[in-house]
């Protein structure tokens, strides 16, 4: 049985070591013997192959000169066709192992800091976070092919641990995955129910992530972006990209702003009592994503040399989504002020156990009303390329670190 045990927040902020050191080899600098060898000649007209070298550097260790292999560039084709193949059947898999292996109970404290959605509700987990879970997925198999090693990876914002352990526990069960939030009752959770997984948790913000430069393949975060604050959000993706490799990868999936806050009020400024979920500081906009990560830079260079921004698409939640809000989208003016604060006083009385009670039961009497399941939501995620022209009901973000980009 989890037991929260709260604790004093400790910082979990390394040393980073920018600078590596050349060994010494310990060969001695004793001049080989000269081999004599017989001439052949080439008979007239026979023409030389060119000789194939991998790339190689010469450096001096003590009075040895030494000639060695530098590492190819190895990158992941973003546009290849298999990362944009019918999700299916992969989403299939994961709806089996979700429905036979339902997530413990999350505590309240946790939900209240907006994690815990696979067991609040079901219908928008299925719909926005295991889709991202399995795109990102595919991308960490293919890092792993072109790599030729496991991949180390990163989840930042990894909330209640289940997205990382089903990818550890089934889809890459040798890559390296560490998983980061700020909650630590979250942690805490994630420890307790997936921590024999292999998945390293740790509790920590996303603007100060406690890792080396450099450490990471592959950075992925789900549903985590419209969390933070638009100002932190530009300290959020230079953290990430400090603790890529060069070449490394970043996925990040957020919502569409015009499918989500857009259809229940218009809120420019992001004012608290319009927001359609309370805990979402800003939802974006396809040109802001590009702007956010376009415009990303560090000493004078551009943090990104790749930027897709791809399509998550659930045409049967978009339906049901579009339908419940267009009920409870509120008027303007300042009767619709004074009705909006009015209608959320009993909301925010109720224990929070009885709003997604309510909110749940509202939900599945719609589902049932159009003869849309569980099983169908989840079988109706697609991705698609940014080029598609599909519209998203969440962006999928794809960006590859500059190469030789130094962040200190």
């Amino acid at each position: 049985m989890y037991k929260y045990k709260p604790g004093v927040y400790k910082s979990k902020i390394r040393t980073m070591s920018e600078e590596s050191s050349l060994e010494s080899t310990g060969v001695s600098p004793v001049t080989p013997p000269t081999i004599q060898t017989e001439k052949k000649k080439r008979p007239k007209g026979e023409k030389v192959a060119p000789v194939s070298r991998v790339p190689t550097a010469t450096v001096e260790v003590g009075a040895v000169r030494k000639e060695l292999r530098t590492e190819q560039k190895i990158t992941v084709d973003l546009d290849n066709k298999s990362l944009f193949a019918p999700l299916e059947e992969e989403i299939g898999q994961y709806y089996e192992w979700f429905s036979s292996n339902p997530p413990p109970k999350v505590p309240k404290e946790v939900i209240f800091q907006g994690a815990g959605t696979e067991t609040q509700m079901p219908f928008m987990h299925l719909a926005t976070c295991a889709p991202a879970y399995v795109i990102a997925g595919r991308y960490i198999k293919q890092m792993g092919e072109v790599l030729g090693r496991a991949p180390k990876v990163l989840e930042v914002g990894c909330g209640t641990g289940i997205g990382s352990n089903y990818l550890k526990t089934r889809v890459a069960p040798e890559a390296d995955i560490s998983g980061v939030d700020f909650s630590d009752e979250a942690i805490a959770y994630a420890n307790e129910c997936y921590g024999k997984s292999g998945v390293k948790y740790i509790a920590e913000r996303a603007q100060r992530l406690p890792f080396e430069n450099g450490e990471f393949d592959l950075v992925f975060s789900v549903q985590v972006l419209e969390h933070i604050s638009r100002e932190e959000a530009v300290e959020f993706v230079k953290e990430v990209a400090r603790v890529l490799k060069d070449g490394g990868l970043v996925l990040v999936s957020t919502p569409n702003r015009e499918l989500c806050q857009d259809l229940y009020c218009n809120n420019p400024n992001d004012d608290s009592d319009r927001r359609l979920i309370p805990s979402h500081e800003h939802e974006y906009y396809l040109d802001e994503l590009r702007t956010l990560f376009g415009n990303a830079v560090e000493n004078g260079s551009s943090l990104f040399e790749e930027i897709r921004v791809n399509s998550q698409v659930n045409l049967p939640n978009r339906k049901l989504w579009e339908f419940g809000l267009t009920k409870l989208s509120p008027s303007e003016g300042f009767l619709g002020k004074l009705k909006r604060k009015a209608s959320n006083v009993p909301i925010r009385l109720m224990p929070l156990a009885l709003q997604h009670f309510l909110g749940r039961r509202s939900w599945e009497t719609r589902m049932k009303a159009t003869g849309i399941s569980y099983k169908k939501i989840a079988l109706s995620n697609e991705y698609h390329r940014e080029t598609d022209g599909e519209k998203a009901d969440s962006y999928f973000v794809v960006a590859r670190k500059q190469e030789s980009l130094s962040l200190k």
